[in-house]
């Protein structure tokens, strides 16, 4: 009677250990089919992150050409600048060089009046 009494006794705490044991891996799979969860958000939080990533690299890529663009036409203006500004300094020292002779000749042509003049009193 007493061997049934702990056989009974055993049974009992082996069912509720089984009980607990139950309740346990109930939890694990709730806890497993969370993270399932969470890791499908995880992977599409990722897949669109990595599609906005692939969007600011062509963003990127599209401000650097514009910028070498920009470079390019800027230094193509600034070459033209360069030859207009050398053009101008010609242009401006021919006319100088013009001036300098008509006035060279008026002050010939003063004085050979002048001359005239002189003589022309005496």
């Amino acid at each position: 009677a007493q061997q049934s009494e702990v056989s009974s006794e055993a049974m009992a705490e082996l069912e509720t250990k089984i009980k607990e044991l139950q309740l346990e891996k109930s939890d694990l799979e709730a806890t497993l089919q969370e993270q399932k969860l969470h890791q499908d958000d995880t992977s599409e939080i990722i897949a669109e992150l990595k599609e906005r990533i692939k969007a600011y690299q062509v963003e990127i890529a599209e401000v650097r050409e514009a910028n070498e663009n920009l470079k390019r036409v800027d230094k193509e203006r600034h070459a033209r600048d360069m030859e207009r500004d050398t053009q101008n300094t010609l242009l401006l020292q021919t006319i100088q060089e013009g001036n300098n002779k008509q006035i060279q000749e008026l002050y010939e042509e003063n004085r050979m009046l002048q001359a005239e003049i002189s003589v022309l009193k005496e």
